[in-house]
């Protein structure tokens, strides 16, 4: 079989890319890289912003549940012949917080975060962090104070961790039943305003007479993600009722929250006729 000769081209005749070319390839390159970095960096944007979004939102959704819930138990009286004097706790004369002893009181700030203390009786058997009230020496038929507060920077440096919504459980003659405990962390502040039925609405609770007559609580909750990588720009204002506005420009999402808790067993409380 006769093969065929395929002539070779000459060195002069082989011809590649020329330097223009290789120059257009390299900048396209460098183009198409710059937008694959730009996209991934924006996923991964996106996804810390969610991320800590999400921390938030399940941050404050756990401490206003948590609140509504304990705040909604207030004045439970399944005996008769027992009642609390108060569903909702007077002012702290001296702005106590736990664990200091006499500390079963409420504080209404306007700069920092309020404390609120409701009284019940112990008839569930539990403190407001689910310790045994029999344990500690408390009948079913005694008062108790269930204390709630905000605690900020609680930790050393620059701790996201250290922002913590706490509660302690009193006797209603302001002795510590049980240690403090942490109820969430990542929450930031709690504001609260009361009602009565001459209130004509929620005001705060140095504008309430006679905390007697409390029969609703409205509260709001800023919570905050654990991560600053979301990096949110600009500076951001959040309205806490009637507390002073916050500002933040660390980038770190945040949420608030609220709620109004109607005092449903506000006619177990005894009035006060002596006066």
């Amino acid at each position: 079989m006769a093969q065929r000769l395929i002539p070779k081209r000459s060195f002069r005749q082989q011809r590649g890319l020329g330097l223009v070319e290789l120059m257009i390839a390299g900048t396209l390159s460098v183009i198409i890289g710059m937008i694959l970095f730009q996209l991934m960096m924006g996923a991964n944007r996106s996804g810390n912003r969610i991320g800590s979004m999400s921390e938030a939102q399940e941050n404050a959704r756990f401490a206003i549940h948590w609140l509504a819930e304990h705040i909604a138990a207030g004045g439970y009286n399944p005996f008769s012949e027992v009642a609390p004097d108060s569903i909702v706790m007077a002012a702290c004369s001296n702005n106590a917080t736990p664990p200091a002893a006499n500390a079963h009181c409420s504080i209404d700030n306007t700069d920092t975060p309020d404390q609120v203390a409701i009284e019940r009786v112990s008839d569930n058997g539990l403190t407001c962090t689910g310790a045994s009230l029999a344990d500690l020496g408390v009948a079913e038929t005694d008062m108790v104070v269930d204390v709630f507060w905000v605690e900020r920077d609680s930790g050393s440096g620059d701790d996201e961790y250290d922002d913590l919504l706490r509660c302690a459980t009193y006797t209603s003659s302001g002795t510590l039943l049980d240690s403090a405990q942490t109820l969430t962390s990542g929450i930031e502040d709690l504001q609260l305003l009361y009602a009565t039925e001459d209130s004509h609405g929620f005001v705060a609770l140095a504008d309430i007479s006679d905390v007697s007559a409390i029969s609703a609580v409205r509260l709001a909750i800023l919570a905050r993600g654990y991560s600053d990588a979301a990096r949110l720009t600009g500076t951001r204002s959040y309205l806490r009722l009637d507390a002073d506005p916050l500002r933040f420009s660390d980038g770190v999402p945040r949420l608030m929250f609220e709620d109004t808790v109607y005092l449903m067993n506000s006619e177990n409380v005894v009035a006060d006729n002596s006066e």
